[in-house]
């Protein structure tokens, strides 16, 4: 007699660990699509300021609609 597991058990095994690694890479795809966007949003977000500091330079404090331009 082996020290096997039998087939059916080995199967499901194997399917669990390979749907475990399969979800492992998928989370870290995630986690650095994650950290890229929020990269992007700092660097959005610096650039908002610097264009929200020239208007407020040249305006005053104003409240502007984004849709028309008016203040």
């Amino acid at each position: 007699m082996s020290n096997k597991i039998e087939q059916e058990e080995l199967t499901l095994l194997s399917e669990a660990y390979q749907d475990c690694m399969e979800l492992k890479i998928r989370l870290a795809d995630l986690t650095m699509q994650q950290s890229r966007t929020i990269s992007q949003l700092h660097a959005r977000n610096e650039e908002l300021g610097e264009i929200q500091g020239k208007i407020h330079a040249k305006y005053g404090d104003i409240k502007v609609n984004l849709e028309t331009g008016e203040y």
